[in-house]
């Protein structure tokens, strides 16, 4: 069993991977103030929840966009699982000329494993909503980053007088009378619309009118899942793409 963590933004994303799939999931604020015991604790009662055996952990994949958190949970895992963590930084597979980020390096490579041999687009639902387009020849071609629906609903709630913080959820018709409802249409279509918009733009100048896979994937993506967003819901991209980073940097 490989444990794949995904450190983000907002959360700490756990997977236990096995045979190119997860076991099990789960999450964990991120905060940069957590020492290395407090996440090695959360990590010993999250295994023993799932009835794994620290023993059956033979190796921990990590992407990180706070570096800030880096120190901490490999501390953690040298400690409590002692297992010193592989991160991923960057991929021979991926053809980048810029740093995308190593999360969304592991769901390019996760996503060709998923649809080998295809243009992909993929959209990733989270503290920053992101678009990554990717060749089919492995080429990073164009990507674009976008505040996040919950970021977004935050920062209205934070920066006006009177507009308050909404949950986030696909609205009905607005409520004319309602500025919560008024707020989650606009959030929820403002987001959707900005997407479709984008991904036509990539198809038109990146793509030359050939055939791309569309995928969906991060906290929120669940939401968008009717709007022909995207062709295909992968929650546990980035899990699988570390996943299958790990397994191929050691040979597995």
């Amino acid at each position: 069993m490989i444990l794949c963590i995904d450190i983000g933004n907002s959360h700490i994303f756990f997977g236990i991977c096995l045979d190119g799939s997860c076991l099990v999931t789960f999450r964990h604020t991120s905060n940069q103030s957590q020492s290395s015991d407090q996440l090695g604790l959360f990590l010993k009662f999250m295994l023993r929840e799932h009835n794994i055996d620290i023993s059956d952990i033979k190796g921990v994949s990590i992407s990180s966009v706070v570096p800030g958190m880096n120190y901490s949970i490999t501390a953690a895992c040298i400690k409590y699982l002692k297992i010193t963590p592989t991160f991923l930084s960057h991929s021979m597979d991926i053809d980048v000329e810029v740093d995308p980020g190593a999360d969304r390096i592991a769901n390019a490579i996760a996503g060709f494993q998923l649809f080998p041999n295809s243009n992909l687009i993929i959209l990733d639902f989270g503290t920053a909503t992101t678009m990554c387009c990717v060749t089919k020849t492995k080429k990073y071609v164009c990507g674009a980053i976008l505040p996040g629906i919950n970021t977004a609903a935050k920062a209205l709630g934070s920066f006006t007088a009177k507009l308050p913080t909404v949950d986030i959820r696909k609205p009905q018709l607005p409520n004319s009378h309602s500025i919560q409802a008024q707020i989650q249409f606009g959030l929820f279509y403002g987001q959707s619309g900005a997407l479709k918009e984008l991904i036509g733009i990539a198809k038109r100048e990146y793509f030359s009118g050939e055939e791309v896979t569309i995928v969906g994937t991060g906290g929120v993506a669940y939401l968008f899942q009717d709007e022909k967003v995207f062709d295909h819901l992968v929650p546990n991209l980035v899990l699988l793409g570390l996943y299958h980073f790990f397994t191929k940097a050691h040979d597995q």
